[in-house]
């Protein structure tokens, strides 16, 4: 299997954050490589860490997973799934191009993580930590 793009919901980004797009995602047998960008749009610099990285579990069913594999879910949406959280999914190799960016400036990342569930479609949350408007967290389903 080769790389594959992940998609986006069309929604107009928040001026003054900072933004983080997931872009692609490579599987292995056990792996899962996620490509992502972070977009500074602040007016401060932004240091880059390595994002904590869990699998809620959802408890409603409002849209299939399954339609959604491969998709950056927005808040509104992951909040439809009423998911409870579990615990943290280590990540097994991060890699940042630029660790602080400064405003108006973007980098790019990559993260791998150990992948249990086959090709069953689930719901993963990235948190990369905060701006000064609040959490930076993004959902999606690979």
């Amino acid at each position: 299997m080769g790389v594959e793009e992940i998609a986006h919901d069309e929604t107009k980004p928040p001026a003054d954050r900072v933004q983080v797009a997931l872009e692609q995602v490579y599987r292995t047998k056990d792996q899962l490589y996620i490509r992502y960008s972070v977009t500074n749009q602040t007016k401060v610099p932004f240091r880059v860490t390595t994002p904590d990285v869990c699998a809620p579990l959802p408890t409603e069913q409002p849209i299939s997973l399954v339609s959604l594999k491969n998709h950056q879910i927005t808040s509104q949406t992951f909040a439809a799934f009423k998911a409870r959280n579990v615990s943290a999914i280590p990540v097994t190799q991060a890699e940042t191009g630029t660790r602080d960016i400064a405003p108006g400036e973007k980098t790019t990342g990559v993260i791998s993580i150990e992948s249990s569930t086959g090709n069953v479609p689930q719901i993963y949350q990235l948190n990369f930590g905060a701006d000064q408007n609040g959490p930076l967290k993004v959902e999606v389903v690979l």
